[in-house]
């Protein structure tokens, strides 16, 4: 199985790798029931992942728009979308999940492509994927007047690769001295 990220596949990106315009979309039963498929009995499980049929108007900016939650209000409706049988839910989900773990929305195009070089499992992606951590991307001292020491410290999460920001004001660098307040934006 070959997958191709819905949110960076170009129409000609998908051009070359599907040329017979067979791939099929790949997205999470959550969105799913969010497109309003969960009717349909191969799309019930909101924890399973859901594989559309390609239809001829299905390409990759309309994919892109029926990915993208943030796109709900400005499209209009879509389909019929029709959810076919996943040969291989855990593949389809490690797939989802790996594209989750690299900041991308859970949307593929299932291709056909000779993967053979991939040493990962399916169970090894998901496992992996589901350890968390966050990683301080910089921090700078903050100088404010009339405040005890304070630092601003910006870091991304791995789970969804969405950088965040703390204030941190009095203690740290291991002072306990102060109490400290971390504000977070």
């Amino acid at each position: 199985m070959g997958v191709l990220a819905v949110e960076t596949a170009t129409p000609e990106l998908l051009d070359l790798v599907d040329p017979k315009r067979q791939a099929r979309f790949l997205i999470s039963g959550r969105r799913a029931a969010a497109l309003a498929l969960a009717n349909l009995r191969d799309a019930a499980d909101p924890s399973q992942p859901v594989l559309i049929e390609r239809s001829d108007w299905l390409d990759a900016e309309t994919a892109r728009a029926l990915a993208d939650p943030g796109r709900d209000l400005d499209r209009g409706p879509l389909g019929p979308l029709k959810p076919v049988p996943c040969a291989d839910a855990g593949s389809c989900r490690a797939a989802l999940e790996l594209a989750r773990s690299a900041g991308l929305l859970p949307a593929l195009w299932i291709v056909a492509a000779d993967v053979s070089g991939v040493s990962l499992s399916a169970e090894e992606i998901v496992s992996e994927a589901r350890v968390p951590h966050v990683e301080i991307v910089a921090r700078a001292k903050l100088p404010l007047d009339g405040m005890p020491d304070t630092q601003i410290v910006a870091f991304r999460a791995s789970d969804d690769g969405q950088e965040h920001v703390a204030l941190v004001v009095g203690a740290f660098g291991g002072s306990r001295r102060s109490s400290g307040y971390i504000a977070s934006a």
